[in-house]
This record gives C-alpha cells, structure tokens and sequence, in this order.
C-alpha cells in the first residue's frame, strides 16, 4: 500500500506519508522517510510559548515558566553552537539573543556568576577553572522566522572565527554545515505509548551519516517542539572529540509540560470503540498514582498512556486509519480526546503499464474482475486485513502481477478514506520449457543420471474467452529425446461459479491426469539392498469445488476417477514387487493384477494464519484430508491431519529473522480395501528428512513428529537452524498386503538429527541417521514445514 495523503500519527496533528511501498505492499500510516529512511514521523502539535528574557541581566527577574532550573538550558562548555523552541519572540529579543563567548581560561572563560555554573550570561568574578563556553549562538525561532532569517544569516557572518595560533582539534565553523554523526536525546519521558527517540528522530531533516544545516536544524525544532507534552526543545551540537571537528554530535533536549491532575476521560468521535476501553484509562491511571507509580500531574507518560490504550484497540483490529487526533481539556483536568474513524468512501480501481503509468485502454480484463475480489464497503471502519486479503486475492487469480492497495483521506472529509487499488496485468497467455538433469549418489559422489535432459512444457491461459476462465497445461517426460514416460496435466477452472456474490468465492475445477512415478512402497530399506524399480501410473480426472472461507481458511470437495497400473522399468505391467536376490514371492502391488480402478471422493481443510516477520514464517498452518471410496476399487477411509506451529522466540534485529521454534506433527490411519500404493510412506525430504521416500517402511497407521530452531546468522541475514524428525508405523505394517516393510527389511520407525543453513530458497543440510548411524550432506530447495 502506497501512502499519499496526509495521515494522521498517533504522535502528530499532520504527518505526510512521502514514500511509495514496494509492489504487492502494505503500510500502516504514521510512517515516513527522511533521506531513504523507511520511517517518517513528523511530530506536529500544539506547543505553548515560552518567555525569553529581553536582558541578560534580567534573567534572574524573568524566568521561563519551564520547571527546570535555568542553568539546565545552558550548552555545555564544548558546544558549537545551540538551538532552542519555545514560542514567539520580537527581533530586538532576537538579537540580545545572539552572543559570542570564545574560549579562555579561568575566570575570563565567561562562565559567569556563581564557580563558573552561570547564574547569568555576563562575565562573573570566578570562573570554571577550564576552559570556558565555546558557545557560538543561541536562536530562539520566532513565528516571523522568515523575515528574520537573513538577519541571522548576517550575524552568523560576525560569528567568532579561528584566531592565528589556535589549533584545529575540535573546531567546527558554525555558519557552515556539519556532519551529524550521531542523534541523541535528554529529558525525554519514558512510559507506556510514549514516543521513543527513535520515533521522533525518524520524521527530522537531520540524520546521523549526513550534512546537516541550522536551517534543517530550525525546522526539526519546530516539528519537535509541537509534539504533545513538550514544553520546549533544545538542540546542541558538539563536535566529537579527536575528530578534528569532521563529526558531531547533535543532542535534543526536552522539557516535559506539565498539566494538572486528570479528572476525567471521555471520548468523541468515536462509535466503534467499547466504553470498557474508554474507562480503563482512567482506572489505570489512578491506580498508578495511587501506588506512586506515576505523577499526579498529566504528562506526556499520561497522554501516552491514553494514546496508547485507544489507539491500540485499532490498531490491534487493522483499523490503521483510526487515531486520536487531538486532546482537550488538559488545562482544566476534564480531558476529551477527539478520535477519527477512518471510513471507507470511495474505491478506485487503476490499471498501470510496466513504467507504473495509468492505463486506460487496451485492457485484458475489466474493472468488475478486480472487483469482486475486494472487501471494501463504503461506510465501514478502513481495515489493513481488508487491503491484505485484497493483495492475496488478486494476486491469487494469476491475472495481476503486481497490486497495490491506497489509502488516502479525503480532503474535505478526514473520516472518509479513498482507496485507490493499483494492478498491473500479467500476461494472459505463456508458454514456459524447463530442462532438467537428474543427479544419482555414486558412492557419496554426485554424478549426472544422463547426458540428455527431462523437459517439462507448459502452457497457461488465465483468460480464456475474455471471461476470467483459465486453463493450464503441463506436459513433461524425463527424457526429452525419447518421450516414453510422457505425462501430462490439464486444468480448467472456473472462478464464481455460484456468482459474484457469493461470500465463499466458490470455484469449479476441472482436471485430467496422467503421470507416472517410483513407488516408495517397493524400495529398498536402509542397508540399500538392490530393488528393481516398481513404476506407479495414474490416469484419470478430478472435478473439485474449491471455497475461501476467510483470510486463513479454505477447503475443497471433489470427486476423482482414476486408474491405477503397476510398472516395471521395461514398461511391462507387474502384480508383485521382489527382492533381487530372493525367490519368494513379494508384496502385491494392486488389488488386482497389476491395475485398478478406482472412484473416491476427497475433501480437504487448510486453516493457515502465518505471517512473515523479516523473512520467516511465524503463526500455525494445520491441515486436514479425508479420502473416502465409493466401492469402485474398494471400500475404504483413509484420513491424515497434519499441525505446525512457528513460534517466535525473540524480536528481530534490524532487518535479521527472530529466533524461532518449528514444531511439527503429522498422523494417519485408513479403514477398509487399501491397495499398497495407497499406504503411508514414512521417510523422505516431507516425512523424515535424510531418508528415501519410504525408506522407514510402508503403513496402514503412523505417526511423524519434528522441531526445528531456526536462528539468524551473523552475516546476510540468512537463517541457521537445528531440527530433529522421528516417524513410526505404530506396528500397523503388517496390516498392509503381503507386509512390503518386513519383506523389503525396514525398520518400522526411525529418526534423524542435524544442522544446516538457509541461503535464499537453497537449504543445505547435515544429516545423521540414527538407525544405521550415518551422515551425509544434502541440497534441498525451499522450505520443509
């Protein structure tokens, strides 16, 4: 989502969001970038005046109304040159204002008053016994600041400048830019919702790693000083000692407001919010100075406090465009907060080219397409989830490639919001050919199967007929010289089927099928005994519905014919798998010899409620399928459920993934007519990683389980992980036909353990077996759970 109206922080009255989000985003309001930063908050609120003495001498009879003692303002003796905000003041206080102190020894450092500590800005009888103010200027911005900046462009010309003789170390010309090395902050409050120092700091002109000027300086103290609770603001400027000057440190000082004591909290403006809410603020903030854990007085800790409770409640529920816009009251105690419901208004639908320019003709799809995959209703509360779900939807159609949600309040209406949706098509028709070569282990060794390689050939069309149909087909073969293998999968889905409104999305998918792989049943076990290959071939069709319940849940409901055959490597069918080197007779590979038919019916629940957190998955995904037989090929139930939970254990560093927890588990069971190649496969890269597929044995029944710790690495942000994968039979192999586990001597059950790292999708592995005790190294792409 792209910010380009002006929307409200929860620390400022105005806050222009200035950057576009990256394609395919979405961004909370409140956010900014100063000099490509990625936050960006100016802090604007009402500041009151603060006195400032015509005299130096008067300043003893004149002291500010701020409740800090005056020699608290006062720049220490290294400081450049400073900067304060307090309100308005005339030219002629202006320029009393404007001083040059040099540097000296003793008494004549111009330390003044009582040991040096400054009662007044004149020279006193004793001084620090060191060095003396090195303070160039001190400015208070008045509202005519234009009028008066070339004055002060003029004095700053008269500034003290470098006599002969003196050394470089340290010096810094105040009239002419600086390098800011580092931000820093005095006197700022600390509490619940109150702004850190990285908050405010991120919205300022000036930034560490860069040049910084007195007018930039100026303007970050009018934004400062306008922020809620905030009295006053100072800046000073110190260079950094053995720099010679190059560096500086630029220090903000802040002099809290203090109001009296609240006695009581109201809001308006606000529907959605629960009274409950509204009342715990109160009860929380007498409960705190009743246990003397917060002042009596209303603070900036106390107008945190009540940011913090109202807001969060919209914030926790998406409502991004909800905010407290400002607070009344506080001078008298009766304290009102006036709150904006950000509301739906208008929703605009956008189509760009690829240089992000409007679109207005020629395009593949009409607007009623976007459309209906949007959640948006006029008048309701403007809600993040709403513009998330939008993003997955249309990108989900396969018809947009990139998508971009919005918001922006209206100009004449802060509580309405205009949501403009962004989309960029994709193309409508693609035709894709991969190659691949297949890799075997020779003796630890990997070595190419072949010179020449399997291919697969797609082609995609995600509009067909101009009515949102789309239809995609896959052929592939591994060899692509000599195509006996070929297989191929053709799908035609129709999204809508009950009609645009139907809140579940309801779609019809149509697929026909016909692929061949290697049965994980008739394999060999751990010690790697020399099986023939035993090639499973399905042929058929599935006609499914598929619904989208919510944000995080789905399911499907279909119907699938299919025929079944058992192959040899020679193409030939089989009935039964066998060892080498034995004589028996192995386990059946069909109900029949060698081919089935089969008609069952298959549905199936996702609920997935992960997010990503600076690339890793945290959140739950559980999942379940249940395959039920109709009495073609067998009467049976075969059901599997499957539970992964991502914890997060610690919050992220900058931009590296938090350290998180992995725990997965996964269990089975069928009932009734069950041919073989229907079982469960224990072992395998999504069983037991290490193993081959099936190499733990083949059952009826099984339970797997797993964990993985998955920590930041010190470099590129990548992750480094730990994990440990167990799966069992629960002794219900010998239920299978014929028992493939004993006869192929599998152990039933197994574990593995290991380490690895993740380099973008490539996850390199060590494993060790604990059955057999063995350990390899293995390459995998993309993630396990």
């Amino acid at each position: 989502m792209v910010c380009r109206s002006p929307i409200k922080s929860p620390w400022a009255a105005r806050a222009p969001c200035r950057q576009s989000a990256p394609s395919s985003s979405v961004l909370a309001p409140g956010r900014n970038v100063s000099r490509g930063r990625s936050i960006l908050v100016p802090i604007v609120c009402a500041a009151s005046p603060v006195a400032v003495c015509d005299d130096a001498s008067n300043h003893d009879q004149n002291p500010s109304p701020v409740p800090f003692p005056v020699e608290a303002r006062l720049p220490p003796p290294t400081a450049i040159f400073s900067l304060a905000v307090g309100g308005a003041i005339d030219s002629t206080s202006l320029q009393k204002l404007v001083t040059s102190i040099g540097a000296g020894s003793g008494g004549d450092g111009g330390g003044g008053g009582d040991g040096g500590h400054g009662d007044g800005f004149g020279g006193g009888d004793s001084g620090c016994g060191g060095e003396g103010f090195n303070e160039i200027f001190r400015l208070a911005l008045d509202e005519n600041d234009d009028e008066e900046e070339e004055e002060s462009e003029d004095e700053s010309d008269d500034a003290p400048q470098k006599e002969e003789g003196e050394e470089d170390e340290d010096y810094v010309d105040p009239s002419a830019p600086f390098y800011c090395s580092e931000m820093v902050s005095e006197g700022l409050m600390e509490g619940f919702a109150v702004p850190r120092e990285g908050d405010l700091f991120a919205g300022l002109n000036c930034q560490p790693g860069f040049h910084c000027t007195q007018a930039e300086l100026k303007k970050d103290l009018q934004t400062l000083s306008q922020t809620d609770g905030i009295d006053r603001v100072e800046v000073r400027v110190t260079p950094i000692k053995g720099t010679k000057g190059k560096k500086c440190q630029v220090k903000f000082i802040f002099y809290s407001k203090l109001y009296p004591q609240m006695k009581s909290f109201k809001v308006v403006g606000a529907s959605a919010i629960p009274k409950d809410v509204v009342e715990k603020v109160m009860e929380i903030y007498n409960r705190d100075v009743a246990e003397g854990r917060s002042d009596a007085q209303t603070t900036m800790q106390t107008i945190g406090l009540m940011r913090g409770i109202v807001e969060k409640w919209y914030q926790d529920r998406g409502f991004i465009m909800s905010y407290i816009k400002q607070f009344d009251g506080l001078e008298t105690g009766n304290v009102v907060a006036k709150v904006v419901e950000g509301r739906v208004n208008k929703v605009k639908v956008l189509y760009v080219d690829d240089e992000g320019q409007e679109k207005k003709k020629g395009n593949a799809t009409p607007e009623s397409y976007v459309r209906r995959e949007l959640s948006f209703v006029p008048g309701m509360l403007y809600s993040q989830e709403d513009s998330r779900r939008a993003l997955r939807d249309l990108i989900g159609t396969g018809m947009y490639e990139n998508v971009q949600v919005l918001p922006e309040q209206a100009k004449k209406d802060e509580k309405k919001v205009d949501v403009t949706v962004m989309v960029k098509e994709t193309p409508m028709r693609t035709t894709e050919i991969e190659l691949d070569w297949r890799v075997r282990n020779n003796r630890n060794i990997p070595m190419l199967d072949g010179v020449v390689p399997g291919g697969t050939f797609i082609v995609d069309n995600r509009n067909l007929f101009g009515k949102g149909y789309n239809l995609t087909g896959t052929v592939t073969t591994s060899n692509i010289l000599d195509p006996r293998d070929i297989g191929y999968k053709i799908e035609w889905r129709k999204p809508y089927v009950w009609g645009e409104r139907d809140l579940n999305r309801t779609a019809l998918s149509v697929t026909a099928f016909n692929a061949r792989r290697v049965s994980g049943v008739f394999t060999g076990g751990p010690m790697g005994e020399d099986v023939p290959p035993i090639m499973v071939h399905r042929n058929g069709a599935k006609v499914a519905l598929q619904q989208q319940y919510n944000n995080h849940s789905r399911g499907s409901l279909g119907v699938v014919l299919e025929e079944i055959t058992a192959l040899d490597d020679t193409g030939s069918i089989v009935s039964r798998g066998f060892r080498s080197n034995s004589q028996t007779e192995g386990p059946p590979t069909t109900l029949s010899e060698g081919q089935d038919q089969q008609i069952y019916i298959q549905g199936n629940v996702v609920r997935d409620t992960t997010y990503r957190v600076n690339g890793t998955p945290i959140g739950a995904r559980d999942m379940l399928q249940v395959d039920q037989g109709t009495g073609v090929g067998g009467l049976f139930n075969r059901c599997q459920g499957s539970f992964t939970r991502f914890i997060q254990l610690t919050k992220p560093v900058r931009y590296k993934p938090p350290v998180s927890l992995v725990l997965h588990g996964k269990a089975g069971g069928c009932l009734g007519d069950l041919a073989s190649y229907d079982a469960y496969c224990l072992g395998g890269p999504f069983s037991v990683r290490g193993l081959n597929i099936g190499e733990i044995g083949t059952a009826r029944h099984f339970a797997e389980m797993g964990m993985e710790l998955r920590l930041p690495t010190p470099y590129f942000n990548q992750q480094m992980f730990l994990f440990y994968e167990q799966a069992s039979d629960l002794g219900s192999s010998k239920l299978v036909p014929g028992n493939p586990t004993t006869y192929f001597r599998k152990p039933g059950s197994g574990s593995t353990y290991g380490a690895g790292v993740r380099i973008g999708p490539i996850r390199s592995e060590w494993v060790r077996d604990r059955n057999i005790g063995r350990s390899h190294i293995m390459f995998c792409i993309g993630e396990r759970y």
